[in-house]
């Protein structure tokens, strides 16, 4: 039996420490690092890609994104992520343009709201006569209708229009002309003769008779 010499001893010993060694992996604690081949290596910075890892010999080789790319993280991804297209024949523009770093961001235009049930732009719904829209319109969120209070009216159906004050009249001193529409929160009362509207009395006591007699010219 030969007898172990010395060297042989250290031999033994370093390659224990190195086996321990490799076994032990290393601690990445930080969001900037990845462990790769029992070692700590950097990620690639926001802007930029990993195209190839770390060695034991060489650091990660990160390259920057390309045209309508982004990456707005410390990664190891392979490649950038794409760009959202705000498409207009989708009813979308570009609200805040994007970047190397940055995600492009998109809404609907006017008179669209975003739906989360088909991930797309819908049309706002239009408020019926007798109702109108509530303000502000907000980018983005559908219509908000209300009925339309005393003193006021909407005779159209439509996304944008606020119900609009019935416009009244004093009382005349010249005969009146015909009435052609008593006023409701769908139509004003108007004159035969000039479309303009008179004054509502909807709310007094005073025989119907004596409405004819508020539309003078």
């Amino acid at each position: 039996m030969c007898p172990i010499t010395l060297a042989t001893k250290v031999l033994l010993m370093f390659c224990s420490i190195l086996q321990l060694f490799l076994q032990v992996k290393p601690s990445c604690s930080s969001e900037q690092q990845y462990e790769y081949s029992g070692q700590c290596c950097t990620k690639c910075e926001p802007g930029k890609y990993m195209a190839k890892k770390c060695t034991a010999f060489s650091e990660t080789v990160c390259k920057p994104c390309g045209s309508n790319e982004y990456m707005d993280i410390w990664n190891e991804e392979e490649k950038c992520f794409l760009q959202k297209i705000c498409d207009r024949g989708k009813a979308l523009i570009e609200v805040i343009p994007g970047n190397s770093t940055f995600q492009k961001q998109c809404a609907c235009t006017a008179g669209y709201h975003w739906n989360r049930d088909c991930d797309c732009c819908r049309r706002n719904t239009k408020c019926s006569p007798g109702s109108g829209v509530k303000f502000p319109i907000q980018q983005d969120k559908n219509t908000v209708c209300v009925p339309c209070p005393t003193g006021y009216f909407s005779n159209v159906s439509s996304a944008t229009d606020a119900c609009k004050p019935i416009q009244n009249k004093p009382f005349p001193r010249s005969p009146p002309a015909n009435i052609v529409t008593d006023g409701t929160p769908r139509s004003p009362s108007l004159c035969a003769h000039t479309g303009r509207p008179v004054f509502d009395i909807r709310q007094e006591t005073l025989p119907q008779v004596i409405h004819k007699y508020l539309c003078f010219i």
